[in-house]
């Protein structure tokens, strides 16, 4: 149980509303890879775009939105972020109890009793983390 909310900037609030709107319901659920923290399955490339027959973690996802990548100072069509420029695009600071893509199931707060998909779990938890924090100011 949090006792005080946690501290994200104004852009990493609106990262994690497009995140939960607009961005993660384009993904095809079954194009979740199951271990959260791993971007994509065996064999694939990384510096082109997840397609819609492509395995991929959110991050692996999150890396390809275009405003993410602008943010992350990244062309649109080369490169591709590293884990923690991801991760500092949503809050809370990064090695966080609450980073919001731990290693596996239960390994976050809002885990606790939850039973969806690996897709419906990232999206509980980009609920969460909005339920959760305020905007530092």
């Amino acid at each position: 149980m949090l006792t005080e909310k946690i501290k994200v900037t104004p852009q990493q609030r609106a990262n994690a509303l497009e995140a939960l709107n607009v961005m993660w319901p384009s993904v095809p659920p079954e194009n979740v890879f199951p271990a959260l923290r791993d971007w994509r399955g065996a064999g694939e490339e990384f510096a082109v775009p997840p397609s819609c027959g492509t395995l991929a973690c959110f991050g692996g996802w999150a890396e390809w939105w275009p405003e993410f990548r602008r943010q992350a100072g990244l062309a649109p069509d080369t490169g591709t972020m590293t884990w923690g420029d991801v991760v500092e695009l949503f809050g809370p600071p990064r090695h966080s109890q609450m980073d919001i893509l731990p290693a596996m199931r239960g390994g976050h707060p809002a885990d606790e009793g939850f039973t969806g998909t690996d897709h419906e779990l990232v999206s509980n938890r980009l609920r969460w983390i909005i339920q959760n924090s305020e905007v530092a100011g």
